[in-house]
């Protein structure tokens, strides 16, 4: 795949043919602690084009879509740190949030999400100073919120990120808990979950548990939750139409963060 550059736009290209206008396309990306996620869409269609992860400072410096010159029709930048804290907007009066630089209005359960922005999320930012910035935990929350509305039973959420893991907890469509915790390992990501599979009562038979972020359907992660829970999902967002060779290879779930941001925007 070659990409072709002019100053006032981005072409994508495959020999000498043109696919897609960048002025037509939105980016989203996920800043997860030394982690750059993104995926680009067609705005028209909303059509997933390409998936990508950059693991290191001089990948993301390198990359070809990680430039301020590039003129997307939008940008959506989630952050994926553990620094928040969620609120109810009747008391927000109440709460001192002026150590928070930024705030996130959650309509499902009108609350607010305040958090401060991490190095990289600025990082990323200075690139796209145009773009919508949400912290990834408002994207999920919503995102869960949406999806359960007419469910019944109780359903536990995770997000596994690089050093942490989201949880929500959403029972016949209304918010039982969200948190994030701390993560070193595999093992602490099924404590966390098992932890609430206790203390909401879930029903072994009946409810449900959905996995999504750096999880597999081998993994030990999952294959641990399938001796205590009949239904275990892996989420990877929503259908989309490939556009570009190989990516139906990719370990979508690992985007579920981007695409949700992107959903929600």
């Amino acid at each position: 795949m070659v990409i072709g550059e002019s100053n006032s736009d981005m072409t994508i290209t495959e020999g000498e043919e043109m696919i897609l206008d960048i002025s037509s396309c939105i980016l989203s990306v996920e800043a997860d602690y030394d982690v750059v996620r993104y995926a680009l869409f067609d705005e028209s269609s909303s059509a997933a084009i390409l998936f990508k992860s950059c693991v290191s400072q001089k990948e993301i410096r390198d990359d070809a879509y990680l430039k301020s010159s590039n003129d997307f029709h939008k940008v959506f930048i989630a952050q994926s740190c553990a620094n928040y804290a969620l609120f109810p907007l009747n008391i927000k009066e109440e709460i001192n949030a002026a150590i928070y630089s930024s705030s996130d209005f959650i309509p499902s359960i009108d609350a607010s999400l305040t958090y401060n922005e991490d190095s990289l999320t600025s990082q990323v930012k200075s690139m796209f100073p145009g773009a919508f910035l949400r912290h990834g935990m408002s994207s999920f929350l919503e995102g869960v919120l949406k999806r359960t509305k007419f469910l019944k039973g109780v359903r536990i959420y995770a997000d596994v990120k690089e050093q942490l893991v989201h949880i929500v907890v959403v029972a016949n469509g209304k918010l039982l808990s969200s948190v994030s915790e701390r993560i070193d390992d595999s093992k602490d990501v099924i404590y966390h979950i098992l932890a609430r599979i206790e203390a909401y009562k879930l029903n072994q038979l009946e409810d449900v548990i959905c996995l999504s972020g750096n999880v597999l359907a081998s993994g030990v992660v999952y294959t641990s939750l399938m001796k205590h829970m009949k239904d275990v999902q892996i989420n990877k967002g929503f259908n989309y139409q490939k556009l570009m060779s190989g990516s139906s290879e990719v370990n979508k779930q690992e985007f579920f963060t981007v695409i949700n941001s992107f959903q929600c925007g």
